[in-house]
């Protein structure tokens, strides 16, 4: 059986959702592909929802993830499960369902937004706000980004919130908006300049004359 032992000596590998190359082929059986899963072992469901993402194989890579959501739940792991519901909303949303996704997100806040998970909150604001976007909903997606702004500026996770500041101006660009996307970007490249995040700047600063290039 999966112990607690087991779930923290992978949850290095879990946070980093399973960089690394994947198991092949993709479309062994879950035993062979994931050793020793039993339904169980959410780091496997991490490697078989990518798996299955490739392999066009939603429903499998949703019911081993739901399997872990159970045994984390069991085990009262509050922030994994939290995590485990994240992870579910992006495989859908990957996959094309951006109403069941939604529908993970705002499981995730009714469940937890008071539970001090700032990091994932943020990032869950953040992805209902692309939702929304994809949905061409862009007054609702600005909302979701400034809940997420409001938990950055309250930590003082300030690359997250270049992020999302990121983000809004995008929002702004595609709905045609220009001056709000630029004054969105510039708070962006103000903070990551501060930051010396290179990798940061470089994106913001295309962005930026992506909206220039259009005046």
């Amino acid at each position: 059986p999966v112990t607690v032992q087991d779930l923290e000596r992978h949850h290095h590998l879990f946070e980093r959702r399973i960089a690394g190359p994947l198991p092949e082929p993709v479309d062994r059986d879950v035993g062979a592909v994931c050793p020793g899963l039993q339904g169980r072992h959410r780091v496997h469901a991490a490697v078989e929802q990518r798996c299955s993402i490739r392999s066009h194989i939603v429903d499998r890579a949703t019911s081993l993830i739901d399997s872990a959501i159970d045994y984390a739940t069991l085990i009262h792991r509050l922030f994994d499960t939290a995590l485990l519901i994240k992870m579910k909303g992006d495989t859908l949303r990957n996959t094309g369902d951006s109403d069941g996704a939604l529908a993970q997100y705002r499981l995730l806040l009714s469940l937890y937004e008071d539970r001090h998970f700032d990091i994932l909150i943020g990032k869950t604001y953040n992805a209902i706000g692309d939702l929304f976007k994809m949905k061409q909903r862009y007054t609702e997606g600005i909302e979701a980004l400034r809940k997420a702004l409001e938990i950055y500026e309250a930590t003082g996770n300030e690359l997250e919130l270049s992020h999302t500041y990121n983000n809004i101006g995008n929002m702004y660009f595609i709905a045609g908006n220009r001056p709000e996307a630029l004054r969105q970007y510039r708070r962006a490249l103000h903070i990551q300049r501060r930051l010396k995040a290179e990798a940061e700047i470089a994106s913001t600063l295309n962005n930026l004359g992506g909206v220039l290039a259009m005046t």
